[in-house]
């Protein structure tokens, strides 16, 4: 099964629209893919998410997306840090849950914040979704 980190941007996405990244999280919830994630990587989905809330079902949305990351995520202990494969210092706990998790792809709409990272590729939500189609992964 495919190992994913959502990043921020996406996660976000798929939370308060819809499109590419809505159908990336929905096929998470479906169990095809694996969701990899830290402490500091959940910490940072929570911030982002709760300051985009606009009312109390936004805020109970995200308190639901959370509880999913946590029982059917994959929590990824890190044990090395990778913060030079980060263009800014904001996306390395990123490359760090990337690296330490064996992660198949990082699915970002900011592919130029991070440097190549061997055996994973950086994909938007759209270019991910073709390929895994194109595969017959999906």
């Amino acid at each position: 099964m495919l190992r994913l980190v959502l990043d921020t941007d996406v996660l976000y996405c798929a939370a308060f629209s819809n499109g590419a990244s809505s159908i990336i999280f929905d096929d998470i919830v479906d169990g095809k893919y694996i969701m990899l994630y830290s402490n500091t990587l959940l910490t940072e989905y929570e911030s982002v998410l709760l300051r985009n809330c606009k009312n109390k079902q936004d805020m109970k949305d995200v308190d639901n997306i959370l509880k999913f990351i946590l029982h059917y995520g994959e929590k990824v202990l890190i044990f090395y840090i990778y913060r030079m494969l980060a263009k800014n210092a904001k996306d390395a706990m990123i490359v760090d849950a990337v690296i330490n998790g064996s992660a198949d792809y990082l699915i970002t709409f900011n592919k130029r914040h991070y440097y190549p990272i061997k055996y994973t590729k950086i994909l938007k939500p759209a270019e991910f979704l073709k390929e895994v189609a194109g595969n017959g992964s999906n």
